[in-house]
């Protein structure tokens, strides 16, 4: 019996290279459908094809606002039962892993000819990956078994319906039709969305139970709903392999013993830290915690874990670049950063954005946007590795030094100017993090992060950070 396993996915390159080690080695065959990603989702996808042939992408890139109604999940996942070729579809999440002990039992499952669909026990994390939250009444969102492995027939089919499908039997859902089905709940599916990763998506808090409807900011794991309560309890089972040995390699990525998890930072993308560290850095010498923090940017990225003193909120400003304005009143936050947003932005509204950023600052307003001295450096990468982050900038043509600083000087405003990633070294690392992957690439992120993050922030660099002082005297 051939298993396929499927899965739309958008923006998921925290959790693709752990998702799919899991699956390769278990899958006949494993199809995605990509949203229209702006991270390094393809990317990961592509590296891993060059490895195997098992794995099949198709894109199809939404229209509007991710995870809106825009995104028609129903009719994408259908899709991908239609592209399966297998006898019989896993239908699993790019953030959840099956317990190890499915490929042990994978055969028997599949020949037993009375059974058309199973059910296994799931498991969400929340938090952190040492603490679940269990079922309590009156949760509508929460499950404690789900249906993800049946036979590829048009039987079994997801509702017509844009957000949450549910998965139908016979046009009927699973839980009022109960024949040819089985549950193996000694078989566990972990669920690692609210433990691992950004954990907010922009736009994907649609249940609204970490208090957070604009999708911006840090989870409110003190947030109680208004109709049920969140009860967890201490995660008392064995993690998959691949969570284990992810852990194993980040120590203290999360304590258990702390309130607040604490994150070994230095496993993240070297130009993800390298950036985030340094305006860390400009965060903390205001010699402040509680401080008020706007992040503005392109892609999920938790500036938060750098900051763990101050309160921040997360903007994707992804799908509208085309407009300068922000949603926010006047002097809103204590610092505001726009990181690499200007340069993606075309050039006439470059200065209408800047001026908003420093509007709704009241202390420091930073913006980071690549240097047009690393235009023909990025034209070579790009062409060289397809790498999707330098498309936006490529396409609108990064920001000369001359034009941010005639812009600050028509702000009139105190700043300051740091080179931010050195070319040589960045060149060097993007080339070698397109040939590796996996644990090879985060060996390779930890080396550099440690050794070589700080003092490599020299000209002639690919960024350039500008921060204002925007205080009154």
């Amino acid at each position: 019996m051939k298993l396929s396993v499927v899965a739309p996915v958008l923006n998921e390159e925290f959790f693709l290279p752990l998702y799919l080690e899991s699956v390769l080695a278990y899958a006949d065959e494993v199809i995605l459908l990509d949203g229209g990603s702006r991270d390094r989702t393809v990317e990961i996808v592509k590296s891993f094809q060059r490895k195997t042939k098992k794995l099949k992408l198709f894109v199809q890139p939404q229209q509007g606002l991710p995870y809106s109604d825009d995104w028609n999940e129903g009719a994408r996942r259908n899709f991908l039962l239609d592209a399966a070729t297998g006898d019989w579809v896993l239908a699993l999440d790019a953030d959840e892993i099956m317990d190890d002990a499915f490929a042990a039992v994978r055969e028997e499952l599949l020949a037993d000819p009375g059974v058309d669909a199973y059910g296994f026990a799931l498991v969400s994390f929340w938090r952190d990956p040492f603490t679940v939250r269990v079922n309590t009444p009156g949760d509508p969102h929460w499950q404690t078994t789900k249906y993800a492995l049946f036979r590829n027939n048009k039987r079994i089919r997801y509702a017509p319906r844009r957000h949450h499908p549910i998965l139908l039997y016979a046009g009927k859902p699973f839980w009022e039709q109960r024949e040819r089905l089985a549950e193996r709940l000694d078989i566990k599916l972990f669920h690692y969305h609210y433990a691992l990763g950004p954990r907010i998506k922009f736009n994907d808090n649609r249940r609204g139970d970490v208090n957070r409807f604009n999708n911006m900011g840090e989870p409110d794991w003190t947030f109680t709903p208004q109709n049920y309560q969140i009860k967890t309890e201490p995660f008392a089972g064995c993690h998959p392999e691949v969570i284990r040995g992810f852990l194993a390699q980040a120590p203290e990525f999360f304590l258990p013993s702390e309130e607040i998890p604490k994150l070994d930072l230095t496993c993240l993308s070297f130009d993800r830290y390298q950036l985030f560290q340094a305006l860390a850095d400009l965060v903390n010498t205001l010699g402040a915690d509680g401080l008020s923090v706007l992040n503005v940017g392109l892609v999920d990225a938790d500036f938060s874990l750098f900051v763990p003193g101050q309160r921040v909120t997360w903007l994707d400003k992804s799908s509208s670049l085309d407009a300068p304005a922000l949603p926010f009143a006047d002097r809103s936050f204590d610092v505001a950063l726009a990181v690499d947003v200007a340069g993606a932005m075309a050039p006439p509204i470059r200065e209408s954005f800047v001026r908003e950023v420093v509007r709704v600052a009241c202390r420091r307003a930073v913006i980071t946007t690549p240097h047009a001295d690393a235009l023909p450096t990025g034209r070579l990468i790009y062409h060289l590795t397809q790498n999707p982050y330098l498309k936006p900038h490529l396409e609108k043509g990064f920001p000369a030094a001359g034009e941010m600083e005639e812009i600050l000087h028509k702000i009139s405003l105190p700043y300051r100017k740091f080179p931010n990633t050195g070319l040589a070294s960045w060149m060097g690392m993007l080339l070698a993090s397109h040939f590796v992957d996996g644990e090879k690439r985060r060996v390779l992120d930890r080396f550099f992060n440690w050794h070589f993050a700080r003092q490599e922030n020299r000209y002639p660099c690919y960024r350039l950070i500008y921060e204002i002082n925007v205080e009154t005297p």
